[in-house]
């Protein structure tokens, strides 16, 4: 199970979100920092809080395939997440050209009309079907 975090609740109030990442933590439950690049972006609350993920806002992933600023920008984001043992999820992936370069820079996973659309539960099955792999591919 995992929680997400956004980071305007920490900025309104820090202590409280200090105090249930903590207690939320210990329960065994895993808490990301969701939205990151979409206002504060600080790295001090990323070395302040505990978190296990980072989820990479779709603002910091448009035009990274066509504006090197923006790609080194999102290479040095993970690097800062690697360097802090955070885990790294990009939001809104788009287009095969953006999932290639995330995974380049080291996205450890990725959510976005890319891979699916939005839908109900019960087409989740059919889905995933979708996208496994066959046996003889993977091993």
């Amino acid at each position: 199970m995992e929680i997400e975090v956004t980071e305007s609740y920490l900025v309104t109030h820090p202590e409280q979100a200090r105090r249930a990442i903590a207690a939320i933590r210990h329960l065994g439950i895993s808490v990301a920092l969701d939205d990151f690049g979409t206002g504060y972006s600080s790295i001090g609350y990323l070395r302040t809080f505990t978190f296990d993920k980072l989820k990479l806002d779709r603002s910091l992933i448009v035009d990274i395939v066509t504006d090197q600023r923006v790609h080194r920008l999102l290479q040095a984001t993970v690097a800062l997440a690697a360097a802090l043992d955070l885990k790294v999820t990009a939001e809104g992936v788009e287009l095969e050209e953006e999932a290639t370069l995330l995974r380049l820079a080291g996205v450890n996973e990725f959510q976005g009309f890319f891979f699916a659309r939005p839908c109900p539960a019960s087409a989740i099955p059919a889905l995933l079907n979708q996208w496994r792999v066959p046996q003889a591919l993977s091993a």
